[in-house]
C-alpha cells in the first residue's frame, strides 16, 4: 500500500512505483531488471499518395520519399529524452554497451529514427564527452538485411504468410466491412481519384493526410477539413490489423518478434550477465499494430510517428512479472497501460510465455519448393500435416525420392547428345528460382545425368557427378519465373486488378456454381468451407505429396474420391494466373519475352550464347507458361514435369518446337505439342508474330504494370 507524501508529488510517485520502484501487488519490494521498447520511427516525407495529389512531387520532397524529417528527428529526440527521464534510476548516465542493445528494420528513417532517439537518451557526460561543441556522442545501432529480418519486418518473404494474409481480402469478415463502408469508399474514390475496394487504401491514406498535416498543413486537400477521419482512422486500422487477423497469420507475421522478446527475458531471468538492460526496436506503424495485436490490445488505430510500446520485466520475491505500456503518441507523458487477456497487469512471466506460446515461433518458417515434396498446405482435419513428427525435414521439403527429376534431366538428355560433351561452362546457363527446394534440382538431380563428367574430369570415381554453378535471384526481382505467382507478384498493382477480376468474373463464378456440390462434399471431408477452385489446388498438392512421401497417411475417403474432378479444378487455379490476354501478358510475357530474346541471339549469329539454357521453377510456372501459350491441357503438373523449347536450324531457316513432359516417373515421354496456327517445326519468325503481343520485357512490364 502507498501511502500519500504530498498531493504535489503523488503522480510523480505512481509514475515511478509503476516503472521500477514497488510492486502494487503488495508482494514486497520489486526490481526492474529488463526493458524493451518498440517505437514507431519519426515524422517521414510521403511513400504514397492518391491520383490527384498534387504535392506527390520531389519538387516539394527534395530530400526524397519516405525520408526521415527534422521534425521526426526531433520527436525521436523528445523521445529519447522521455526514456531518460522515466528510466534515470534503472539505466547508468553514462553509455556502457553492455546496457543497450538497439535494433532497427534496414530502412533510413528507421536508422536515423534510432540515432535520434539515442542522442536524447545518452546525451555525452564528464569523460564521455569528446567534443565540447557536440553534445552527441555515438551509440551503435545494428540491422539486418529486410530478406533476413523477421523480428521486425514480421513477415519478411514468408510465402505461406503472403498465401494466407491474401486470403484475408476475400474473408467475410472484409467482405462485409466493404459492403458497409461502400458509399463512404466511393465517396473518397471521388475526392482522391481511386477506385477504392478495400481498406488497404485508406491506410495510405491516412499515412499521406497525417505526414502533411505536420509538415505542412497548405498540402492537405480542401475536403480533408470535412472528411470523416474516424472512418479513415478506423479502415486504415482494419489495413494493419489484417497482417495478423488470424492465429496463423500472428504466428508466422509476429511469432519471431515475441521469440526474440521472451527470449530476451528468459536470459535475464536466467542472470545471463551478458543480456543488455535496454533492447531498443526501431520499426514502423505495421511492426507496431501487428505486435499489439497479436496480443489482443489495439486499438484499431495507426500508431503514431514515435509512439511506442513497452515492456518491462520486473523481479519480486514471486518470481518475475511483465508490465506492458502503449505510448501512443508523442505528447502523452503517461502511458496508457496495458494488459493480456487472461492475466494480471503483473502478468508472471511463464504465464506470460503460456499465453503467447500459440503465436511465438523460435525460427520461421519458409516454404521451399520442388521436386517431390513434403506438404506445404493440407486441410484442417489433416491428422498428419501438424504432427512434425511426420515430416522431420520440415513442411515443403525436398524428399528424397527425386526420381522424376532424374527422369526429367534424362529427357532434357535427348538434344544434349549432338551438342559438344563436356559442354563448356559458357554453353550451360541454369538459373532457378530463389527457393530452398529449386535449388538441389540443379545442384544435385537434373544436370547430374545428362552431364556427367567425361574422363578427364572424374574427380572421384565413386561419384559421377560435376559441380556446376547454379544462378538465382532473389524473387522480388524475378519476372521471368515467378509470374504472377499468387497473384500478388511484384507489385504489379495492374495484374492484382485484372486477377481480381477473373477470379470473381462471370466464368468462375460459373465452376464455383456448377461444382457446388462437390465443394460441400469436400468441405465435409477437409474441415475447410470450400468456395473457390483455390482450396482444389492446396488439396491437390496436399493429396499429391501423401500420395508420393506415404501412402498411409491419405485419409480414407481419398480412395474414392473423384480425383479428375478434383485435378481439373486445381488446375483451373493455375490457369486463371494466365486466364485474359492482358493476363498473359502481365503474368508469363517476360517469361516468353525472356525466351525469344534468347532464341533472336542465336539466330543473329551471337557467340557468347549458351546453348542450353535450364530454368527451375513450380507447376504454377509450367501451368502459366503452357497456358498462356493456349498448350495447357488443364491438369497440374507433376513433380519433374518439363517444358523443352528447342531452336533448330535447317539450312538457313530456324524453327522452334516445344515438348512436354507433364510427368517425371520412369517411363514418362515428352510429348510434342503443336500451336495453333503454326506447324509442329515452327518458323522463328511465325512463333514470334504469334508471341510478340504477350512479350514484355522489364521497361515494358514496368510501365505496363502503372497503367491500372
Amino acid at each position: 500500500m502507498y501511502s500519500l507524501v504530498g498531493i504535489g508529488l503523488v503522480i510523480f510517485f505512481i509514475i515511478r512505483c509503476d516503472c521500477f520502484v514497488l510492486n502494487s501487488t503488495g508482494n514486497g519490494e520489486s526490481e526492474l531488471v529488463s526493458v524493451a521498447v518498440l517505437f514507431r520511427h519519426g515524422d517521414k516525407t510521403p511513400t504514397t499518395s492518391f491520383p490527384n495529389d498534387p504535392y506527390f512531387n520531389l519538387t516539394y520532397w527534395p530530400m526524397g520519399f519516405g525520408q526521415l524529417t527534422k521534425r521526426g528527428k526531433m520527436r525521436q529526440y523528445e523521445l529519447g529524452k522521455w526514456l531518460r527521464n522515466r528510466y534515470s534510476s534503472f539505466l547508468a548516465d553514462e553509455y556502457f554497451s553492455k546496457d543497450i542493445y538497439v535494433r532497427s528494420t534496414d530502412v533510413d528513417r528507421t536508422l536515423m529514427s534510432a540515432s535520434a532517439n539515442l542522442a536524447g537518451l545518452y546525451p555525452p557526460k564528464d569523460a564521455q564527452v569528446w567534443n565540447k561543441k557536440l553534445p552527441w556522442q555515438p551509440v551503435p545501432v545494428h540491422t539486418i538485411p529486410k530478406t533476413e529480418d523477421q523480428v521486425l519486418y514480421m513477415n519478411s518473404n514468408c510465402t505461406r504468410f503472403s498465401d494466407l494474409y491474401k486470403d484475408q481480402y476475400d474473408a467475410d469478415f472484409f467482405k462485409q466491412v466493404n459492403e458497409e463502408y461502400a458509399d463512404f469508399y466511393e465517396e473518397v474514390s471521388n475526392l482522391t481519384g481511386w477506385n477504392i475496394t478495400d481498406v488497404h487504401f485508406f491506410a495510405q491514406l491516412q499515412s499521406v493526410l497525417y505526414v502533411y498535416d505536420n509538415y505542412n498543413r497548405s498540402y492537405l486537400p480542401s475536403w480533408s477539413s470535412t472528411l470523416d477521419m474516424d472512418k479513415v482512422n478506423y479502415l486504415a486500422g482494419l489495413n494493419y490489423a489484417r497482417y495478423t487477423f488470424t492465429e496463423n497469420l500472428k504466428k508466422l507475421g509476429a511469432g519471431p518478434f515475441f521469440d526474440y522478446l521472451v527470449t530476451h527475458f528468459e536470459k535475464t531471468s536466467e542472470n545471463d550477465t551478458a543480456t543488455p538492460k535496454l533492447l531498443m526496436l526501431s520499426g514502423h506503424e505495421s511492426t507496431l499494430a501487428a505486435a499489439l495485436n497479436s496480443m489482443g490490445v489495439f486499438d484499431y488505430k495507426a500508431p503514431a510517428f514515435a509512439s511506442c510500446v513497452v515492456w518491462e520485466l520486473w523481479r519480486s520475491d514471486g518470481g518475475y512479472y511483465v508490465n506492458m505500456y502503449y505510448k501512443k503518441n508523442s505528447d502523452m507523458e503517461v502511458p496508457d497501460k496495458l494488459q493480456l487477456k487472461d492475466c494480471d497487469f503483473d502478468c508472471d512471466l511463464d504465464r506470460y510465455k503460456e499465453l503467447l506460446a500459440p503465436i511465438t515461433l523460435d525460427k520461421d518458417e519458409w516454404e521451399k519448393e520442388h521436386g517431390d515434396k513434403t506438404p506445404t498446405i493440407s486441410f484442417p482435419n489433416d491428422p498428419f500435416f501438424l504432427d512434425m513428427s511426420n515430416w522431420e525435414i520440415g513442411h515443403g521439403e525436398l524428399t528424397k525420392r527425386q526420381n522424376p527429376l532424374l527422369r526429367a534431366g534424362q529427357v532434357a538428355a535427348g538434344p544434349l547428345r549432338s551438342l559438344p560433351v563436356p559442354l563448356p561452362l559458357s554453353e550451360r546457363v541454369l538459373p532457378p528460382l530463389h527457393r530452398h527446394r529449386s535449388h538441389p534440382h540443379v545442384g544435385g538431380r537434373h544436370p547430374r545425368r545428362p552431364l556427367p563428367p567425361p574422363p578427364d574430369r572424374l574427380w572421384n570415381p565413386d561419384l559421377l557427378w560435376d559441380p556446376l554453378p547454379v544462378h538465382s535471384t532473389t524473387r522480388e526481382h524475378d519476372r521471368v519465373l515467378y509470374l504472377g505467382r499468387h497473384g500478388f507478384g511484384h507489385d504489379c498493382d495492374k495484374f492484382s486488378k485484372l486477377f481480381k477480376e477473373a477470379v470473381h468474373g462471370e466464368f468462375f463464378r460459373s465452376i464455383n456454381g456448377q461444382h457446388a456440390n462437390f465443394y460441400q462434399e469436400l468441405s465435409k471431408l477437409t474441415g475447410w468451407n470450400v468456395t473457390d477452385v483455390m482450396y482444389m489446388a492446396w488439396l491437390q498438392s496436399a493429396l499429391d505429396a501423401y500420395a508420393s512421401y506415404d501412402p498411409s497417411m491419405l485419409p480414407e475417403w481419398a480412395r474414392t474420391l473423384d480425383y479428375d474432378k478434383l485435378n481439373y479444378l486445381a488446375a483451373m487455379n493455375y490457369a486463371r494466373y494466365t486466364f485474359t490476354k492482358d493476363l498473359k501478358r502481365l503474368s508469363a510475357g517476360p517469361y516468353l519475352y525472356y525466351v525469344w530474346r534468347h532464341f533472336e541471339k542465336f539466330v543473329n549469329d551471337k557467340q557468347d550464347m549458351p546453348k542450353f539454357l535450364m530454368l527451375v521453377a513450380h507447376e504454377s510456372t509450367i501451368a502459366g507458361i503452357l497456358n498462356a501459350m493456349d498448350l495447357f491441357d488443364y491438369r497440374v503438373p507433376q513433380f519433374g514435369a518439363t517444358v523443352l523449347f528447342e531452336l533448330r536450324k535447317d539450312r538457313k531457316k530456324y524453327f522452334v518446337n516445344i515438348l512436354y513432359l507433364r510427368t517425371g516417373d520412369a517411363g514418362g515421354e515428352p510429348q510434342l505439342l503443336k500451336l495453333k496456327n503454326c506447324a509442329t517445326d515452327c518458323n522463328i519468325d511465325d512463333f514470334t508474330e504469334i508471341f510478340r503481343p504477350l512479350m514484355l520485357n522489364s521497361t515494358s512490364w514496368q510501365e505496363e504494370c502503372q497503367q491500372v
